[in-house]
């Protein structure tokens, strides 16, 4: 299967800052995402109990039933946590 990247861009100039992230995301979900890749920095928190945008991205994607793969930046290269 070919591997291919889109960008969505939220509205951060039209929309209140916490409304923005979450519709780009809902916006991504209805557009007919197969499988969503989350990426996180190394150190950073991730899970469902989490806030920030990516954590919404997951949420949102494991409600739809949507498969979703989560890595963390490690020293040197993506891994799965």
């Amino acid at each position: 299967d070919d591997l291919w990247l889109e960008t969505y861009p939220a509205d951060w100039k039209n929309l209140p800052r916490n409304e923005a992230g979450p519709a780009r995301n809902q916006y991504m979900l209805d557009q007919g995402a197969h499988h969503v890749i989350a990426l996180y920095a190394k150190g950073r928190p991730y899970g469902l109990d989490q806030k920030g945008g990516t954590n919404d991205m997951v949420r949102r994607s494991v409600r739809a039933g949507v498969p979703v793969d989560i890595y963390v930046a490690g020293d040197r290269a993506w891994r799965k946590p």
